[in-house]
């Protein structure tokens, strides 16, 4: 994969996000849906990135005055009864806000926000309470604290590793162009740490075009080496389902021998995959696994701790899999019930 991050910085999401204080005590109402107040609510604060995004005539006019180019940012007039903290006025409808830069980071918040009304003499104009709020000497209990610091470097973390997860995905695509291309082959892939410039694996894609008499397939092998520390990590985890999610979707496709991972599709798969893959691209959006339509055997010990965290199983079958489905709803494997028994005969 080309061009390798550097460290993690926080420019990207420099955007005018909301602190949580303008959320829980500033933005009532005028919500085109409920659900950040629910998320607000119930301490799910998680649930609220990206935080610039939210769905508020205020923070929506925010987004669109400042992006991740400072050299194209909207020009606003500064608020004459907060030049203390040197904040911004933002405009949208009736609604009035509060924009604050960061001096150390050059992120912008959106820090206060309310109505504006009656020549501003109503004690709940937006900018009466942001005069009251100065004069008593309180401006500081505007700025963002250490738990919206928190939430903007989570934010951060996502949008690097979705970035990572887009790239490696765009890899996959180009990989299988080339194979359907030449009708089989093998490609290499160098894969980057997502906020480091240092690889943490190479992927080995291969695909062969099998066209005997009775049996026409592609099938695919992925041998992945991942350096030391990443082996048996979540971020080594999360690029092996990226890559066999992007190469062949469904679940239960997928057979594993140790660090290799094969699979068989029907022919000319690769080039419908490749087609997907970049319809997927243009709309910014990841491919998604599949589930399988069988319900397979596998080992008891960790089965619902492997369910929970997502980490996949080895059915008696050798599928290996994320065991996530009701599996009551579905019908045996045939192999994996076959096994069984045969373990279970006198």
């Amino acid at each position: 994969m080309s061009d390798a991050p550097g460290t993690m910085v926080l420019m990207q999401n420099r955007r005018a996000r909301p602190t949580l204080r303008l959320l829980r005590d500033d933005l009532d109402h005028d919500w085109a849906e409920p659900t950040a107040l629910r998320h607000l609510q119930s301490g799910d604060l998680e649930q609220l990135c990206p935080m610039a995004s939210l769905p508020h005539p205020l923070i929506d006019k925010a987004q669109s005055l400042f992006g991740s180019d400072p050299d194209r940012d909207g020009a606003l007039e500064p608020i004459r009864c907060a030049t203390t903290l040197g904040l911004l006025e933002l405009r949208a409808g009736q609604w009035r806000g509060a924009v604050w830069t960061d001096p150390e980071t050059h992120v912008r918040w959106l820090v206060a926000g309310g109505l504006a009304k009656g020549e501003h003499q109503d004690q709940d104009d937006f900018y009466n309470r942001l005069d009251r709020l100065f004069r008593a000497g309180r401006s500081a209990t505007l700025l963002p604290t250490d738990e919206d610091r928190d939430l903007l470097k989570l934010e951060t973390a996502f949008d690097l590793v979705h970035k990572w997860e887009m790239d490696l995905q765009g890899d996959v695509q180009r990989v299988l162009t080339s194979l359907a291309a030449t009708n089989g082959g093998t490609s290499r892939l160098e894969i980057h740490h997502p906020a480091r410039a240092n690889n943490i694996a190479t992927v080995s894609i291969a695909m062969t075009s099998v066209e005997d008499d009775d049996y026409l397939a592609e099938e695919f092998v992925v041998e992945v080496d991942l350096r030391g520390e990443f082996r048996g990590s979540d971020l080594g985890w999360t690029m092996i389902t990226r890559v066999l999610t992007c190469i062949c979707p469904p679940d239960q496709s997928w057979d594993r021998h140790g660090d290799t991972m094969a699979a068989v599709a029907e022919p000319g798969f690769a080039r419908q995959q490749a087609a997907n893959l970049a319809q997927l691209d243009q709309e910014g959006q990841l491919c998604r696994s599949s589930p399988g339509d069988v319900s397979h055997w596998t080992h008891h010990p960790n089965l619902a701790e492997n369910t929970i965290n997502g980490r996949s199983v080895r059915a008696l079958c050798g599928v290996f899999f994320v065991p996530t489905q009701d599996h009551e709803s579905l019908p045996i494997c045939p192999e994996c019930d076959s096994s069984y028994r045969l373990v279970l005969a006198p």
